[in-house]
């Protein structure tokens, strides 16, 4: 409708890889949309015209399925470091924290009780490292625990800022600390924590069975 915007054969084949298992079979109620031998052209600057797409039915109308499961809570904190010297270090930092937490949480919280994720925005939080990178000037962290409560999580995301905050690296020059916190309190509650574990397709014999419509008339 805005006639600024256009509509192109690469953002339409875009959108057939939008939450989509299989770009070339989409599973709808009535059947399979099979888009193997889909045709997509331009017809204008605006317009795009899609053919060659079928419509496979299905013995039975189907339903999709989609489900989670609580994975645990989470607590968060955020924190910038700018010293080359733990940017170049960083990654021995890290470890030694996940030695220290795991030595410190010893008898109450086993390995698998507990997630501890770091992600380093300006040197690889969106994408992976390939071949060699310079050392950027600042790099910003966001630590991340998750556990079956939130306690627990919150005691594990404390131990790991406090030790990632005074941990050792060579060279350093100063124990005041590595981190520089943009808020305080410097630490997060993120609440529960879901993940996906159903992506399915049921059949079932009465679709709308399982879509009971109540309508009313208000005055």
């Amino acid at each position: 409708m805005n006639l600024d915007m256009r509509l192109t054969p690469t953002s339409v084949a875009a959108h057939m890889m939008y939450e989509q298992p299989d770009p070339h079979h989409f599973f709808e109620p009535e059947g399979m949309v099979d888009l193997e031998r889909s045709r997509i052209v331009s017809l204008d600057p605006r317009r795009v015209k899609v053919t060659g797409s079928r419509l496979v039915s299905t013995g039975k109308p189907t339903i999709k399925l989609e489900g989670v499961k609580l994975r645990g809570y989470r607590t968060i904190t955020i924190a910038g470091m700018t010293d080359p010297r733990l940017i170049r270090s960083v990654d021995e930092v890290e470890k030694r924290v996940r030695d220290g937490v795991a030595r410190l949480v010893q008898g109450t919280l086993r390995p698998e009780d507990y997630e501890l994720r770091f992600i380093y925005y300006g040197r690889d939080g969106v994408r992976p490292i390939r071949g060699a990178v310079a050392h950027p000037h600042e790099v910003g962290i966001v630590i991340e625990a998750i556990a079956a409560t939130q306690q627990a999580a919150n005691t594990v995301l404390s131990l790991a800022r406090s030790s990632f905050l005074h941990g050792y690296f060579d060279g350093r020059k100063a124990t005041a600390g590595n981190l520089a916190f943009p808020f305080s309190p410097s630490d997060f509650e993120g609440g529960p924590v879901y993940e996906f574990t159903i992506y399915h397709v049921m059949e079932v014999d009465d679709p709308d069975a399982l879509f009971p419509l109540d309508i009313r008339e208000v005055a």
